[in-house]
């Protein structure tokens, strides 16, 4: 049987480029390569392709063989060489791609019009789960429950908007810039010093802070859901166990620094995180959670894999944010669900390949 060529997208321009480049190498570990001639490419800051064939751990990035990839809209080819006209048909591409480009919707559309499968949901839905602000209306607006939230601008800054939240909700307030995620810029404020600290780092990274109420010692929940061929199936539910009052970068991928780890920590990326897993929780809170997460998944019309992140205060479950391409794809998510991330990996391109020939 021939192999099915398969692009493995990571890397990225956005700030979470480093945890894309973690879960891209897992998907490359992972692949089964006696099905797939897989072609790992490597997206640098400036938005540039390279081909790196013989990438296996992260320190490679900085010696490894690069060759620069392009593309043409209406073929389903990378080139090599545009001259030449050496190029390879690609069957199907798995975006790694976190934050920026990745999730707006930006590279789902490109290989849209490039006529190549992949596993990210349309921009329309991507657009929608990234900006965190949108993620919270349309949920809002469908009986979802969501913490209390207001918006800034940065060039418009409503201090009596935020005044009468602060007044109505008090402190604790959580700040987050509006579209990035890995807890990248995210302040959890107890006093206005804080938060005039919170608000200056999130305007360094963008225009917009989604401020929240904030919830000390709140218990968080985690689920995935994925497309297998036809049928939308839901993970088991997790229960990050975290040491501060936000899940830190530094939680989620080690503490001593991505750039000082080799692969086999940085690697493990979220399922090195401390967890609880399946959560030790009641079968209705579980069946909650999961029957969430289903709807969330249809609501946003999502594709490939997602995870929707949880917080329960109150005895009240609120949907916090959707993950159209989650840290390490949500495999530790699945390991009770009979799927290693070879299989998982597996179901993404087959289900990929079945839903675009649908619409042909």
């Amino acid at each position: 049987m021939n192999k099915l060529n398969v692009a493995i997208l990571y890397g990225g321009t956005s700030l979470e480029k480093d945890v894309s480049v973690i879960t891209g190498l897992q998907v490359i570990q992972n692949i089964n390569k006696q099905k797939y001639k897989i072609y790992p490419i490597y997206i640098d800051t400036n938005g540039i392709w390279w081909h790196t064939p013989k990438i296996k751990k992260i320190e490679d990035l900085h010696n490894v063989k690069k060759q620069k990839v392009y593309i043409k809209t209406g073929e389903n080819y990378f080139y090599f060489n545009l001259i030449t006209n050496n190029k390879i048909k690609i069957h199907c591409a798995i975006n790694c791609l976190h934050g920026g480009y990745g999730e707006n919707g930006a590279i789902s559309s490109m290989l849209e019009m490039c006529k190549i499968p992949s596993n990210s949901s349309n921009i329309t839905s991507c657009n929608s789960t990234l900006n965190k602000y949108l993620t919270k209306i349309i949920l809002e607006k469908n009986n979802f429950n969501v913490l209390p939230y207001i918006l800034l601008n940065k060039d418009a800054l409503d201090n009596n908007k935020l005044t009468s939240f602060i007044n109505i909700n008090s402190f604790p307030i959580v700040v987050k810039p509006i579209d990035m995620g890995s807890s990248i810029g995210v302040t959890f404020a107890e006093n206005m010093e804080d938060l005039e600290k919170g608000l200056k780092l999130v305007f360094s990274y963008c225009n917009y802070a989604l401020i929240e109420k904030g919830i000390k010692k709140v218990t968080e929940y985690n689920c995935s859901a994925m497309q297998a061929r036809e049928k939308l199936i839901v993970s088991e539910v997790e229960k990050p166990i975290k040491k501060s009052s936000i899940l830190t970068y530094a939680e989620k991928y080690g503490s001593k620094g991505f750039n000082k780890l080799g692969c086999k920590t940085a690697c493990k990326g979220f399922s090195s995180l401390g967890r609880e897993f399946p959560a030790k929780i009641s079968k209705n809170l579980t069946d909650k959670i999961k029957n969430l997460t289903y709807n969330a998944y249809t609501l946003f019309n999502c594709s490939g894999i997602v995870r929707c992140d949880y917080i329960y205060y109150n005895k009240k479950l609120y949907l916090n944010e959707i993950n159209s391409i989650p840290g390490s794809l949500s495999f530790y998510l699945w390991s009770n669900s009979g799927y290693s991330f070879e299989t998982l990996i597996d179901n993404l391109i087959t289900t990929s390949i079945l839903k675009f020939n649908q619409k042909q």
